[in-house]
């Protein structure tokens, strides 16, 4: 149905033809186009704010009142100065602008046309999606968003009737018609038509000051609950009359009901971006981003407390990248531990060759070899080498001692390794248990589609079958009504076949000329047959009429379709009728060339039991008979 502001099909706007409308909204129109230059199709935005804008008879598009005059061209100077920025951007995942131009006093915005189905259909049809594709059409889309914000864009409008599936499965954000730059803009009452659920609050704000890429973060995140729940959020009014009254949000958490199909990861950043305030919603599409990637926390648990008051508050989770590091810390050569040791070893070495050397008594025995430098050099080598086996029996403790620790440390490291193999074996054993969780799920999955495709299936034999027995009661039902009308005519119908010949003419169904009645004229023919038009269908149930006069020969009276009173003094009832029984000037008819003629008179009701053309002539007349004039006046309708 053709919208009544819409451009009409084969209007041409420059080199580009409509096509069809594809879109309407609350600033707008989305046409199918053709670009008859480069023989491609293109979705073209024309400006066209239905609140306080009307399209006259002249295609031209106005204010709908002197008083909306500044509002409309303030929003299209908008519009156009929006869409020659968003032709810069150049990413696969935002819709490509090739071409801006203002016609009809409004504008137009050319833009690639994109074959797939939005979200809004895909969630239609399936309901929910899995993490993976969720991911899937998220990080392309805030890729692109990104660089959107970066120009000073917002898009205003991210709902899962804008993102759109390509028919290759990558996604595409379409329709920039609500955009708007949140930075260093004059603030205009253009903000009024909103997404109810996807929208946040501030989007119903009359100005859009608190606006920007929270907004959209806000759009996308509400979009991700949609595919998550299988549900819309609830729109951002409702969630307001609870918060302004004191109490807790309404709307659900993600994070405490989807666990079991979704990462925790995953579901804080979707319920980090439906946040209620402004501010408590990521600031940049980067910075939300980054929450996505950020790794899973689950394997070990350390509480750290001084009393159970505090245990709560203390317990923190130790992922298996920090045990593994940890491990390392303490498997690492202890450099500064083993200098330590060296430095001792010197330092006690040192301070035992100070201690026997300079701090001990002298003996006589060296006193004296002082004084008799003639004696030999055996005697002066007894101390030095006293002080040599003390150094090294100190020694060979240290020693003994540095093994041992070396040991200790040893049997450390091989605990800790331990504890990382049984912390890595945890790990494996949780992913086995989420891989067989998830195989569970698919083949649950998969019963439940067997399932409900066995029940279609059930119901297409079921609705099958009635039908079937429908036509079965269908066909009963019109055996039964030609056997009656047989029964009915058969008194009607001729004893044996005739031999006139047919005039020809062409024949249609009273359905297929489009309505159940058709009149013709009959001349007071007795030697043939003539053709009525009309082509009967077997089964159905006709009504035929005549009326008027016709003169069955010269010598005769003028009668109706009955033949009543038309015999005089000198036209005499001689000769055989085709329809024995009735008289020579009554309308007589068959159906097709092969059947047996029948008795129509003035009025006649059968249901037919065959199909072929409907032909009609006078029941035959005396041989004496020439001149034959006037016609007879015939309607024939389908009763049923």
């Amino acid at each position: 149905m053709q919208h009544r502001n819409a451009l009409t099909p084969g209007y041409k706007l420059h080199w580009y033809e409509i096509e069809k409308v594809l879109g309407i909204g609350g600033f707008g129109i989305t046409y199918l186009a053709r670009d008859l230059n480069l023989d491609r199709l293109v979705a073209i935005k024309e400006y066209l704010p239905s609140e306080f804008a009307i399209r006259e008879q002249d295609t031209s598009v106005q204010p709908a009142s002197e008083k909306a005059k500044e509002t409309y061209q303030w929003g299209m100077d908008r519009f156009i100065k929006e869409a020659q920025t968003l032709s810069k951007f150049e990413h696969p995942n935002i819709v490509r602008v090739y071409a801006v131009f203002e016609e009809n006093n409004t504008g137009y915005m050319v833009m690639a046309y994109e074959e797939g189905r939005s979200l809004k259909a895909l969630l239609k049809e399936q309901g929910v999606f899995d993490e993976e594709t969720l991911r899937g059409w998220l990080m392309p889309i805030l890729d692109g968003l990104a660089l959107v914000h970066q120009q000073g864009f917002i898009h205003r409008d991210i709902k899962p009737d804008n993102l759109y599936i390509r028919n290759d499965g990558s996604p595409v954000l379409l329709d920039f018609g609500s955009a708007r730059q949140s930075i260093g803009e004059e603030t205009k009452t253009l903000t009024s038509l909103v997404s109810p659920g996807y929208a946040p609050f501030e989007q119903y704000y009359a100005k859009s000051d608190e606006q920007g890429p929270w907004t959209d973060i806000y759009g996308l995140g509400a979009t991700l609950y949609h595919g998550i729940t299988g549900k819309k959020p609830d729109d951002a009014v409702t969630r307001s009359k609870s918060i302004i009254d004191g109490s807790v949000d309404q709307l659900p958490s993600v994070l405490g009901q989807y666990q079991e199909n979704y990462s925790s990861v995953f579901l804080k950043a979707v319920d980090h971006a439906i946040q209620f305030k402004p501010e408590q919603r990521p600031q940049s599409v980067d910075a939300w981003k980054q929450e996505f990637l950020q790794p899973e926390p689950t394997l070990e648990s350390t509480v750290i407390a001084g009393n159970d008051a505090e245990a709560d508050e203390a317990t923190r989770v130790v992922s298996p990248v920090a045990i593994a590091q940890r491990t390392a810390d303490k498997t690492k050569p202890k450099v500064g531990w083993m200098a330590a040791i060296v430095g001792c070893v010197l330092l006690l070495a040192a301070g035992g060759f100070y201690f026997i050397g300079e701090g001990a008594e002298p003996d006589d025995e060296l006193v004296a070899s002082t004084e008799a430098p003639a004696q030999s050099s055996d005697s002066l080598q007894a101390k030095p080498n006293l002080v040599g086996n003390a150094n090294e029996g100190e020694q060979a403790q240290l020693e003994q001692a540095g093994l041992e620790q070396a040991r200790l440390e040893a049997q450390q490291q091989a605990r800790e390794q331990q504890r990382l193999l049984e912390a890595q074996q945890e790990q494996k054993r949780i992913a086995e248990e989420k891989q067989r969780q998830e195989a569970a799920r698919i083949e649950q999955q998969r019963i439940e589609q067997q399932r409900l495709e066995k029940q279609r299936k059930e119901q297409l034999r079921k609705e099958q079958e009635r039908k079937e027995q429908e036509r079965i009661a269908q066909q009963k039902a019109i055996e039964e009504k030609i056997v009656q009308s047989k029964r009915d005519m058969q008194t009607r119908f001729a004893k044996a076949p005739d031999s006139f010949t047919y005039s020809s003419g062409t024949a249609a169904t009273l359905v297929a000329n489009g309505m159940k009645s058709t009149t013709v004229n009959v001349p007071a023919a007795a030697n043939q047959w003539q053709h009525s038009g009309v082509q009967i269908e077997r089964g159905k149930t006709y009504r035929v009429l005549a009326s008027g006069n016709w003169k069955m020969g010269s010598l005769c009276k003028a009668t109706d379709a009955g033949g009543d009173n038309m015999y005089s003094m000198a036209c005499w009832d001689m000769g055989g009728q085709t329809v024995a029984g009735f008289s020579h000037g009554a309308l007589i008819g068959k159906i097709g060339t092969e059947s047996l003629p029948f008795y129509v008179g003035k009025r006649l009701k059968f249901t037919a039991d065959r199909s072929g053309v409907l032909y009609f002539m006078g029941n035959d007349t005396a041989a004496f008979i020439k001149d034959n004039s006037g016609q007879l006046s015939v309607s024939v309708s389908l009763v049923e």
